[in-house]
């Protein structure tokens, strides 16, 4: 499993490699798994998502949007397992903490993607 961190919440996304499908595994702050979301395409060629969410967690949204993101620049099923809590949060807090996972995913993304473009 390959696996980045990134300061200032340690939000850490882990890697995994499936067959030919792919796994990443959000945290940062105090981990847990808060939101699990998969993205395939189907036979029609359009992407489907599902999604699971524990109880009062918020990380639905963030993990939708980067299941289907890998998804559709993979071309293969995703699934991405998201815990993110920082304690006494403010809302800049929350903003940057949703920031740095959307520039961290872009970047594994960008990595995983640049031996195919070779």
């Amino acid at each position: 499993m390959n696996k980045a961190v990134k300061p200032p919440f340690d939000i850490r996304i882990q890697t995994e490699r499936i067959g030919q499908d792919y796994l990443f595994v959000v945290t940062g702050g105090e981990a847990h798994i808060g939101a699990t979301a998969m993205a395939f395409h189907q036979e029609d060629g359009k992407i489907h998502t599902e999604l699971g969410v524990a109880p009062g967690h918020r990380e639905d949204r963030l993990a939708l949007e980067w299941a289907g993101n890998a998804c559709t620049r993979l071309k293969t099923t995703v699934t991405v397992v998201m815990g993110i809590h920082i304690p006494s949060a403010s809302r800049a807090d929350i903003e940057l903490a949703v920031q740095t996972v959307r520039e961290e995913m872009n970047r594994v993304l960008d990595g995983l993607l640049e031996p195919a473009a070779g």
